[in-house]
């Protein structure tokens, strides 16, 4: 068949972008309303792929194809992608990480990273030479190209290794102590990033050799050469392959082979023509450091100039084009000179985000993985795309995400969670997750041991914002703390036993939007400028922020213990959960595009502290089914709790609500009420020569402006009168002589909502909250008495 008369059988076929090979519909085997189909022609074949789930046979069967007909002409390829699986060992010879290799029908290859649990990524594991314990022993080693190259070799009763990454790979200082002593002996790839692999290696280890093999194709190895019926016998007697590694300040008129005119050119000017041949965009991020989007196969990629990748890039293109390696000098000469035209020339800012982003009216979440795809959320609907605008900054613990599905229930995350009280709360605050640009409150997962708090906040990291780190440790050192806090969307810190002000100080500013200026290592004047709007977490036996400002901040959730009999292997509830990984993301995407069209529309009477939230929340809430009003009666009931627990954290304002249980008022000098608190501290078993209770009259008058807004959420107010002759008095006035208020605090009598009409009338419908708990069907087990468990969703 030719391409048109396949992609006539597919409804509403478009092409992407300006592409003549790639191409979206609308899948045939479910009910798709949003282009969800991908077409990708590839030389001999048509790929078709459903972002949602769809095999591949389901959707030719709705057209009315079969497997056959995907071919262009009369050729057949092999429908069956092979993968192999690269094991490596530490110098001990315990497996620490997985290298896997998949090929695939149309010939192309990718490569994955998995550690022994079967997680994707290397995070902070120690990089290693392939087949370490062997090369450790041996004398001779062959170093090659990949781990099929190196396995050939092996198998042939040699000793080969390769790095992990091909010929992209990071040379560590460690592999020249691995090799020290041994004769190297490296083989490149017939191929130009095959030869500036073998220099790299040869750059870090010059006792070793290059031998080129002889009778090899464009682009293939060792492997090929053996598989032909030479033997490694014969590459003993071959020449060493010189590396001309001399200053070239011009190259000669005869370089048949380059692609460039370098007559009478340095290395840095051959590079600087490259790279404006390639058109790349540079900008200045909102931190005016400089980024360029570059070209990587059918996709772009935005890096950072300081970049080990972009560094590579530049080496690759000028390698490619005068079939020689650039000296490090030159390549960070041309480096300055493209930050320095971007610094000083016609500025052009761009603001990056980490993850979720926002690019017009849309919102945007970054897959991470090598083709850059991302997802594009908006008012009607969301799908996947890798034609994604310059929004994203990488970083190297960032681990892809799974794509999302579209037939999720958002409720089935109370499988793996241990929670029965604020649902809808928490449900608006995870879908809250991925709305950029606004103040998120930082939930508090608090209980007694074994009631999976780290187990939840590792899924939690899993579902939000994968990384080779599921949960992070509170660091007390302030320079760390602040750069988890650039790295990471959000941050769940595991196990917190205390936060100290400083940190809190830190925390509200990540909250709520902040920006830190600090000194870069090894200089005197230049420095880092840190900013970040943070979704975080904590959890700990209890509630361990104890400063208002954070509390305010802050939502509470307490998990329950999971009871022995009840409780599972931890490998097969995240076995369970990354099997219903894509349907929750599609779900939580599902809510918020309904979310963001009933946004606009929300007007609240009255807002509490963290008033975007609050607002976005009654949208998510009502996206889910109608439950806003809920929403507003969790978040209040939540409020109180966090405004007794600021009370009860402080000594000075628990003192006064002691004064003040039975009194309409109080007045007298602040030295006056001093002594009372402090006769009261005894009385209630509070050391009065602590650090917490102050002991001097102006130090007394800061803590009370420090806890004014609790104390008036408990009806306690007071004023400062100046015009009496003995000095300054304080008078403090009871609003409803009553005790501390009870957790539930009425939500009309704190935030009035608006049905959006404008007539006045106020909304008073309050739904039950979207997952009632008729059973107990999480993965944790029953915890009633009949023997099941189970969420009835009234959506």
């Amino acid at each position: 068949m030719t391409i048109n008369e396949i992609l006539s059988h597919f409804p509403n076929v478009k092409a992407k972008g300006r592409s003549q090979t790639r191409f979206e519909c609308c899948c045939p085997a479910h009910d798709d309303k949003h282009p969800s189909c991908s077409l990708y022609i590839n030389d001999d074949w048509v790929n078709v792929h459903c972002f949602t789930g769809c095999s591949e046979d389901e959707i030719l069967k709705a057209v009315g194809l079969t497997k056959k007909d995907l071919f262009i002409g009369t050729k057949e390829v092999k429908m069956q992608a092979i993968k192999t699986a690269y094991k490596y060992y530490d110098s001990e010879g315990t497996h620490t990480y997985t290298r896997e290799r998949v090929d695939n029908p149309d010939k192309t290859k990718k490569f994955y990273f998995k550690k022994p649990d079967g997680s994707y990524g290397i995070g902070d594991i120690k990089h290693l030479l392939y087949n370490l314990p062997a090369v450790l022993s041996a004398e001779t080693i062959y170093f090659v190209e990949g781990e099929k190259c190196a396995d050939i070799i092996n198998s042939q009763g040699y000793v080969a290794t390769t790095m992990d990454s091909g010929a992209n790979s990071v040379w560590y200082p460690e592999y020249a102590e691995w090799l020290k002593g041994k004769q190297v002996i490296i083989i490149p790839d017939n191929d130009k990033p095959g030869m500036m692999y073998a220099e790299n290696i040869k750059s870090h280890i010059p006792w070793a050799v290059i031998k080129t093999l002889p009778d090899l194709k464009e682009k293939e190895d060792i492997y090929d050469w053996l598989m032909s019926g030479h033997t490694m016998s014969e590459i003993y007697n071959l020449p060493e392959f010189i590396v001309d590694n001399s200053v070239e300040e011009s190259t000669s008129k005869d370089n048949v082979n380059s692609k460039v005119s370098t007559e009478g050119k340095t290395q840095s000017e051959i590079l600087l023509n490259l790279v404006k041949e390639e058109n790349i965009e540079m900008f200045l991020n909102e931190n005016h450091d400089v980024f360029a989007v570059i070209p990587v196969n059918t996709h772009k990629e935005t890096l950072s100039v300081e970049s080990q990748e972009f560094s590579l890039w530049l080496q690759q293109i000028f390698y490619q084009a005068t079939d020689k390696t650039i000296r490090a000098e030159n390549l960070k000469q041309t480096i300055s000179v493209l930050s320095a035209e971007v610094m000083f020339g016609e500025r052009n800012y761009t603001t990056l985000y980490n993850r979720v982003g926002k690019y017009q009216n849309d919102f945007w979440y970054d897959l991470t993985n090598s083709d850059w795809e991302a997802v594009r959320i908006s008012k009607t609907g969301w799908s996947v795309t890798d034609e994604t605008p310059k929004l994203f900054c990488r970083y190297r613990h960032q681990t892809e995400q799974v794509k999302p599905q579209t037939d999720g229930e958002i409720t089935e995350i109370f499988k793996y969670i241990n929670m029965t009280k604020f649902i809808t709360l928490f449900l608006c605050w995870l879908v809250s997750c991925f709305v950029p640009d606004i103040p998120h409150p930082m939930p508090i997962f608090y209980g007694e041991k074994g009631a999976a708090k780290s187990t939840t906040c590792t899924l939690l990291k899993r579902l939000i914002d994968p990384s080779a780190l599921d949960t992070l440790q509170l660091s007390k050192d302030e320079r760390t703390l602040i750069i988890n806090l650039q790295q990471h969307y959000f941050l769940p810190f595991d196990n917190v036993s205390t936060i100290s002000n400083d940190v809190s100080d830190i925390l509200c500013r990540a909250i709520t939007g902040g920006a830190v200026q600090q000194r870069k290592l090894f200089t005197n004047g230049e420095d880092y400028i840190f900013t970040f709007k943070r979704c975080l977490s904590v959890n700990g036996i209890n509630n361990v922020a104890n400063r208002a400002d954070l509390l305010d901040r802050s939502i509470m959730f307490e998990l329950e213990r999971v009871s022995e009999e009840s409780r599972k292997e931890l490998g097969k509830v995240y076995e369970s959960f990354e099997q219903a990984r894509p349907k929750l993301l599609g779900a939580l995407f599902n809510i918020l595009s309904k979310a963001m069209e009933i946004y606009p529309n929300v007007v609240l009477g009255k807002l509490p502290r963290m008033a975007d939230f609050c607002r976005w929340g009654y949208a998510i809430a009502e996206a889910m089914g109608g439950y806003g009003e809920e929403f507003l009666k969790e978040y209040a009931e939540n409020q109180g709790i966090q405004i007794t627990e600021a009370i009860n954290a402080d000594s000075v304002a628990y003192l006064i609500v002691e004064l003040m249980r039975f009194l309409p008022e109080w007045r007298g000098r602040i030295s006056e009420l001093l002594k009372k608190l402090q006769e009261l501290a005894q009385t209630n078993g509070i050391n009065t020569n602590s650090k917490t209770l102050p002991n001097a009259p102006n130090a007394l008058s800061r803590r009370i402006k420090a806890v004014k807004s609790n104390l008036e959420a408990v009806g306690i107010e007071y004023r400062i009168e100046d015009n009496h002759s003995d000095g300054t008095h304080i008078v403090l006035i009871n609003n409803n002589l009553s005790p501390l208020p009870s957790y539930f605090v009425d939500t009309q009598a704190i935030w009035g909502v608006s049905n959006g009409d404008k007539n006045g009338d106020v909304e008073t419908t309050v739904n039950s909250s979207p997952v009632e708990e008729t059973a107990d069907n999480n993965i944790y087990g029953d915890k009633d008495d009949n023997g099941d468990d189970d969420y009835i969703v009234d959506f």
